[in-house]
């Protein structure tokens, strides 16, 4: 009996074997992280605190995104600005000329009226056309383009601005100052202005308020202020650049199968103190859909 058992111990059986696989739902989001009107770099995983639906969440990686831009260049063709228009397409096209590949630019205008020069696309050549039709065409509804150009921008996805390329002057717009500014803060949208103005003192009344107004606005909109005598300068190109900065956080969602319950997220930053966040607080769960068979 000994015998046979050792026998049967010797012969080669096979290995038990487990044929399955499994998915482990891992979700991510972005976030934007401000301070000043300025990204905050160099954040690390253990800067991050998730809670979803009020449990506290364990992240996976955290890691630092460059996204494509969708960026909208509204110049100046009043009068006002005609001996600055030529200097003002130079500078659109080093803007056009350093973008990168999938950034979406559009090119737009105005005078008394707020045109659309060229669709939102990622073509250079398009875009350079489309600036060599540019011409001056009489007075200026400035507060009316901007106002045109942030509902034009607020329909598109990702990480958006509005460059404004302007002497700031206005004398025909219908929107009032004070209903701009509200659009300006409830749409979010940064606009950062390069001014090719004077600075006006306060006894220019009208023309100093103008002023006073365009940096008002450009603050509220966490943007930033350039002066058209810098040109092109490496300051405009860091803050385009800058627009586009997240951090990527991922995560395994609790309770991953069940897709119906409404999900909401609380993050918080440590060691960063007036640092303002936007993501996306609240989102559902897809299901998962099986692999198509062989």
């Amino acid at each position: 009996m000994f015998l046979v058992w050792f026998l049967f111990l010797q012969i080669p059986q096979d290995e038990i074997q487990f044929d399955y696989e499994t998915t482990v739902p891992v979700h991510q989001f972005t976030v934007k992280v401000m301070k000043h009107n300025l990204p905050v770099k160099g954040l690390k995983k253990e800067n991050f605190q998730l809670k979803e639906n009020l449990l506290d969440i364990k992240l996976r990686h955290v890691e630092s995104v460059y996204l494509p831009r969708t960026i909208e260049i509204l110049v100046d063709l009043s009068s006002s600005h005609s001996d600055r228009l030529q200097r003002s397409i130079d500078l659109c096209r080093k803007i056009i000329t350093n973008k990168e590949e999938n950034d979406r630019l559009k090119i737009s205008c105005f005078s008394s009226i707020y045109l659309e020069w060229s669709p939102f696309t990622t073509k250079p050549d398009v875009l350079l056309k489309s600036l060599s039709k540019l011409q001056e065409r009489g007075s200026t509804a400035f507060y009316d383009a901007i106002s045109h150009a942030m509902n034009s921008l607020a329909a598109e996805e990702g990480p958006k601005a509005l460059i404004v390329i302007a002497d700031g002057q206005d004398f025909m717009s219908k929107i009032s100052p004070r209903n701009l500014k509200s659009q300006i803060k409830r749409i979010g949208i940064p606009i950062l202005l390069v001014y090719s103005g004077s600075n006006p003192g306060k006894e220019a009344n009208l023309l100093y308020e103008q002023y006073r107004f365009l940096k008002e606005i450009t603050k509220i909109s966490q943007g930033s202020w350039f002066l058209a005598d810098d040109g092109y300068s490496s300051a405009l190109d860091k803050r385009i650049k800058d627009l586009s900065f997240r951090y990527c956080i991922r995560y395994q969602p609790p309770d991953p199968d069940n897709t119906y319950i409404w999900r909401r997220r609380q993050l918080k930053v440590s060691n960063c103190a007036h640092c303002e966040l936007f993501y996306t607080r609240g989102y559902r769960l897809l299901p998962i859909q099986d692999s198509p068979g062989p």
